[in-house]
């Protein structure tokens, strides 16, 4: 029988890969959705491959696009479920405390999938309608993360939650997805199917989590009294439901901060790979829409297979005491931020070598999620009460970079020539890596902060009462 903390684990994996899925289908599918003309995001200036051959060339394939839509529209179509996502956070995790993973979650789903199959057609009508779907939606998104972080610290013994916290690099499966999907609609049958079929997945998602999702492993069905026992044994006291959520403290917390500082840099990268990166591979490398989604699907599941091999690294080290655990935290944290900003940087000086330009990109992807294996597993150690309220904050400061990094590409673009461009954006990303690392690396800590420390008493939370403080 498969212990009822795998299941959660499975569960948590796809609800992550369905979520980023439907969030991200627009980056690519935007290409084939509007008129290519100049001044569009999408115009064709394919700058590397015209260097190599000598000539200018163009996409070959014509997708239909019927949508008439300027740089500013299609910046705020793409980045307005992220303003959404930044909303959300501050009462996600408030949400997720007072509710319940399983409800706050399973309404998500549902509100993505609804979101998704109308946005298809509203964006044909009036763009104002797609971007308010695309806000909505994101407000959605913004609260799935602190309803699975608010798992961990009752369903994940302490010395396996960085493999649990690998159902979070899910987001690259996700994004594997959003990258194929796209390329294999648009070319057989429109683009429209692409948000159809994504919401389809959302719904059969929210289905499975309401049927097989449970808040607490005392709450599970067929737990095993021998799982049950050992979960409990090997995590940290659950007392926080009739307590206020110290938000002063947290905001004032220095460590805090130095995951919300490691989180912004990554979050930052990731934007200019997964937001700006189908219009770089598209208009710098030459890759049109279907080349660019295998190109990208391929490196997300590298990047996926990359943080299955680093969560297992980190818990081995702390499983054989091979380090203490902040210097567990902050050399994963490292592994992941510097050598990607230093690759990152190298791609604005690198020539116009596609083989190694794509190499590059794809070493970004497989060493960045290193990172999440530190930073973002702290939340657990020093907040193992307060997990969903924390993770919040964490994710509302970083989740802006998914507004600002297309704000500042969108700015150098515009006034400045491609590869210029192009060579500022990777620059300030790198830069913005390490020293989001530097900060972690100061700043973290292993401890259980004061402001979490509701109870030192060992947790012996009871099926019965589990259940009673759910049902608060």
């Amino acid at each position: 029988m498969v212990p009822a903390r795998i299941q959660m684990y499975i569960l948590s994996l796809f609800v992550i890969i369905v979520t980023i899925l439907n969030v991200g289908v627009a980056n690519l599918t935007l290409l084939a959705m509007v008129k290519e003309h100049p001044g569009n995001l999408t115009e064709v200036t394919i700058t590397c491959s015209a260097q190599e051959n000598k000539s200018t060339s163009r996409d070959p394939n014509n997708y239909g696009g019927s949508l008439d839509w300027s740089d500013d529209v299609q910046y705020f179509f793409l980045t307005s479920p992220h303003f959404g996502t930044i909303i959300s956070q501050a009462f996600g995790g408030y949400a997720t405390y007072k509710y319940g993973s399983k409800k706050v979650i399973g309404s998500s789903l549902f509100t993505i999938f609804v979101c998704n199959v109308l946005v298809a057609f509203a964006s044909k009508l009036d763009y104002h309608a797609a971007i308010f779907l695309q806000f909505v939606h994101g407000l959605a998104q913004g609260l799935v993360w602190p309803g699975l972080f608010g798992l961990i610290p009752s369903w994940i013994p302490i010395h396996e939650r960085s493999r649990f916290s690998s159902c979070f690099q899910g987001f690259f499966i996700g994004n594997m997805l959003n990258q194929l999907l796209p390329g294999l609609t648009i070319a057989f049958v429109g683009w429209e199917y692409t948000y159809v079929i994504a919401a389809a997945l959302a719904l059969i998602m929210c289905i499975c989590w309401c049927l097989l999702a449970y808040n607490k492993p005392e709450l599970h069905p067929s737990i095993t009294l021998r799982e049950l026992e050992y979960i409990k044994s090997n995590r940290e006291m659950l007392s926080v439901y009739s307590y206020k959520v110290p938000w002063d403290s947290m905001v004032c917390s220095l460590p805090l901060w130095a995951i919300a500082f490691s989180a912004f840099g990554r979050m930052w990268a990731l934007a200019v790979i997964n937001i700006s990166g189908p219009s770089y591979l598209k208009n710098v490398i030459g890759l049109n829409v279907e080349r660019n989604g295998e190109f990208a699907s391929v490196i997300c599941l590298a990047a996926f297979i990359s943080s299955l091999i680093f969560s297992y690294m980190a818990d081995k080290l702390r499983i054989h005491n091979v380090l203490d655990l902040l210097t567990n935290r902050k050399l994963m944290s490292a592994v992941g931020h510097i050598p990607s900003a230093l690759l990152m940087i190298s791609l604005g000086y690198l020539p116009c070598d596609i083989s190694a330009l794509l190499s590059v990109w794809a070493l970004i992807s497989i060493f960045l999620p290193a990172s999440f294996s530190g930073a973002m597993v702290n939340i657990v150690d020093i907040a193992p009460n307060y997990t969903a309220p924390a993770i919040s904050l964490v994710q509302m400061f970083s989740v802006a970079s998914n507004v600002l990094a297309p704000m500042v590409t969108k700015t150098l673009l515009q006034n400045t020539n491609v590869l210029k461009g192009w060579k500022y954006i990777f620059t300030i990303c790198g830069s913005i890596g390490i020293l989001s690392c530097i900060l972690f690396i100061i700043f973290a800590s292993s401890e259980v902060q004061k402001w979490d420390s509701v109870d030192s008493k060992k947790d012996t939370i009871t099926a019965d009462e589990g259940t009673e403080l759910i049902e608060k």
